[in-house]
């Protein structure tokens, strides 16, 4: 089993890393509610943001799956639902801030994982650090491939589980959009 760790990409459908651990084992998508990312987003940020993880999981269920909600620091909640659930792998979409690329990195040191380029078109890591001229950075990008949207994955290949653990509430002191 599989497990895709959702941060901020709240989405099923055109999600590559999603797509890539669907395609080689079932898969169980978890979000991680960290307690350090919390403290630097504002009440109406998150209150828009947990919606998003709640319709989240409400796609999920339709799927016949769920979405597991966890609280706590990234390695070691992750590192117990690998226990739990006898995950040989984790994949996730790369973020390139520099607070979330350590999250990832630490992730990386402790358990075997399976980042995949998602939130941009071309990974930075596919072209040169620096460029003289704008013409000669669009040249490389355009010589690089681009991914086709991925689909949503088939309730086959995410796992059967439910989880009873709630999104946590939050509240805007605004009327928000609707997330998704």
């Amino acid at each position: 089993m599989h497990i895709f760790w959702h941060q901020r990409d709240l989405r099923i459908r055109d999600n590559s890393g999603l797509a890539a651990a669907t395609a080689a084992d079932t898969t169980l998508p978890v979000y991680l509610v960290d307690p350090e990312l919390r403290e630097r987003i504002g009440a109406r940020q998150w209150a828009f943001y947990m919606n998003g993880v709640q319709r989240l999981k409400n796609h999920y269920r339709e799927l016949g799956s769920d979405l597991l909600v966890r609280t706590g620091p990234p390695v070691e909640t992750l590192g117990e639902i690998a226990d739990e659930y006898g995950v040989e792998r984790f994949y996730y979409n790369r973020h390139y801030r520099p607070a979330r690329r350590a999250r990832q990195r630490r992730l990386d040191a402790a358990l075997p994982t399976e980042p995949v380029t998602d939130l941009v078109l071309v990974g930075p890591e596919e072209l040169d650090s620096q460029y003289a001229t704008h013409s000669q950075f669009y040249g490389d990008w355009q010589a690089v491939a681009k991914q086709t949207p991925h689909p949503t994955p088939s309730s086959e290949t995410l796992a059967d589980v439910t989880d009873n653990t709630g999104v946590p509430a939050a509240e805007a002191d605004i009327d928000l959009p609707e997330a998704g």
